[in-house]
């Protein structure tokens, strides 16, 4: 998972940088594979984010997003070009 998508914090989607939307919690699908020893071996690997919506009127529900779809409101506020070298990972966000 990214290291900067926390619970509680604020994003946007690339598809809608208008709607904000609050960070629950990732969601893992795991599998068990038998190695070549035979030993039984946990694969986990992110599938997405749950995120907490308020609607228009106030009633909070969830959705699920990948996490490259996700921007944090901060960069978001800055303009659609700094969304999308966020998404991109241009520049100084090339490490997120």
């Amino acid at each position: 998972m990214s290291n900067w998508i926390k619970k509680g914090i604020s994003v946007v989607s690339i598809t809608n940088l208008e709607k904000v939307l609050i960070v629950d919690h990732p969601i893992f699908q795991s599998k068990v594979y038998k190695g070549d020893n035979g030993e039984d071996k946990r694969i986990s690997r992110l599938i997405g984010i749950e995120l907490n919506i308020t609607g228009d009127d106030g009633k909070t529900s969830k959705t699920i997003l990948h996490s490259k779809e996700l921007i944090p409101l901060s960069v978001a506020m800055k303009g659609k070009l700094e969304a999308y070298k966020f998404i991109n990972r241009e520049g100084e966000y090339s490490d997120y």
